[in-house]
């Protein structure tokens, strides 16, 4: 756990706020500040924040496995969660304290001195260090729970500060109420100003959660691909902790290899890894022969109506015949309609296709029963291309991951090719194995191939 740079970052610290808590509770025993307590009792939920932060951080670096195959990331995501609902509590209770101070409570004795001033100075260097030394660390680690830590920390130097002022003010000017009204007043604008910086990270934390894909990213990887001539046709990016993930359907001429196709995916790679400023990428990119815009908009419209009936489609082909195109499906429909039922259904689906598609001649469906994925997704992978020696004789499998994300399952291959096969043989039996893949699986898995050259 000590190898890795940032939990030493956080292991120090969480020492320095050992050692500052020691200090401020001194200071309150001399001073009997309620003031000095208020910092002390911030420095409580700085050696909590301290721990969640270690602890989130050896977790986010663990290594993928079986049933995190994205990695531990989201630790990090959590922590900085943490930190910052943690920050919004102890600024509430000031604001409580401040106005407690101002209109409902009578001050007892405070005994400021040069001792209990020496203390608080002394924990507000050190804490306006650890901030900087933090925020340099989130930077260079790209980790979003230093960065937490580098904000709770300021916002301890900034109460400190104004803990220090109230002591300053009250040893040469004020003394009694005087100096009650100052500390609150200054406390109650500063719990504000921190309060908006913890629901700013709180809502940087939930939106990685929920994997929004981080600003400007899509667009740079759009814009990306079509500088090098080619079509976005879809594009996804998501972040977990320190780490970017991508993956991208890009289409692209159906005349270059499957090398050429294999070399140009490869500088999409290197030019978003130059663009994007992110030390660690996962990058997918499958590469996928330009249909004609027609064909394109056609399969689009097909899928809008099959969604809109509630109706699970795959194995679309799209035929041209002269100025008009064939459609051929599968449709699958619950298991429990008898074939009446089941016909009934596929009629409406025929002539809505027909009535919304003009350039639609002849529709024909296949209808099959709607039956959930039982078996491992990996193993149906495997089986599905044993089974098919055209195939596997031609083609084989490097890498099957599968993930769930928003309630939906995604299956990523990654299938190596010899180099020498064109990028039309290449996308066939590609075409041909998704084919197979998902007559088990149906439209409920997403598939994405990617291709390798031998």
């Amino acid at each position: 756990m000590l190898r890795e740079p940032a939990i030493r970052v956080a292991l120090v610290s969480l020492f320095l706020t050992l050692t500052i808590l020691s200090a401020r509770s001194i200071a309150f025993i001399i001073s009997n500040s309620l003031v000095v307590l208020a910092d002390t009792f911030h420095s409580i939920f700085d050696i909590i924040a301290g721990i969640v932060a270690i602890y989130a951080l050896k977790t986010a670096r663990k290594p993928p496995d079986e049933e995190h195959t994205y990695g531990h990331g989201k630790a990090e995501n959590l922590g900085a969660l943490y930190e910052a609902t943690s920050l919004m509590i102890v600024c509430i209770l000031i604001f409580y304290e401040a106005i407690n101070r101002l209109f409902f409570k009578e001050i007892s004795e405070v005994n400021y001195n040069l001792i209990v001033l020496s203390i608080v100075l002394t924990t507000l260097f050190v804490d306006i260090w650890r901030s900087y030394a933090l925020k340099k660390a989130a930077k260079k680690y790209s980790s979003q729970v230093l960065e937490g830590d580098s904000l709770h920390y300021l916002s301890d130097a900034a109460i400190t500060t104004s803990v220090l002022g109230t002591i300053i003010i009250g040893m040469i000017f004020f003394n009694g109420s005087s100096v009650v009204i100052l500390d609150s007043t200054v406390a109650f604008f500063l719990a504000t100003y921190f309060i908006f910086s913890g629901i700013r990270l709180a809502k940087k934390s939930i939106d990685e959660l929920l994997d929004r894909a981080p600003p400007g990213v899509i667009q740079e990887i759009n814009a990306t691909i079509k500088e090098l001539n080619c079509i976005p046709l879809r594009v996804r990016a998501r972040k977990s902790g320190s780490k970017l993930f991508i993956d991208s359907i890009v289409c692209i001429p159906k005349s270059l290899t499957a090398t050429q196709a294999h070399e140009l995916a490869e500088i999409i790679e290197k030019k978003l890894r130059t663009k994007l400023n992110y030390k660690e990428i996962d990058m997918i990119i499958h590469m996928e022969p330009l249909l004609s815009l027609k064909e394109d908009e056609i399969r689009r419209g097909i899928q809008r109506i099959v969604s809109d009936l509630g109706i699970s489609a795959h194995n679309v082909m799209i035929e041209q015949s002269g100025e008009k195109y064939d459609i051929r499906l599968h449709a699958e429909i619950p298991a429990r309609l008898n074939l009446n039922e089941a016909h009934d259904k596929i009629t409406i689906l025929e002539k809505k296709i027909k009535e919304d598609i003009k350039e639609v001649e002849k529709v024909i469906i296949h209808i099959e029963p709607y039956r959930e994925i039982k078996q491992d997704i990996a193993d149906i992978v495997k089986k599905v291309l044993i089974q098919n020696p055209k195939i596997s004789q031609k083609m084989s499998i490097s890498s099957v991951l599968v993930s769930n994300i928003e309630n939906k399952t995604y299956l990523d291959l990654i299938c190596k090719f010899s180099k020498d096969m064109s990028i039309e043989e290449v996308h066939k039996l590609t075409a041909s194995f998704e084919s197979l893949l998902r007559e088990i699986l149906g439209d409920d898995v997403i598939i994405t191939i990617h291709q390798e050259p031998i």
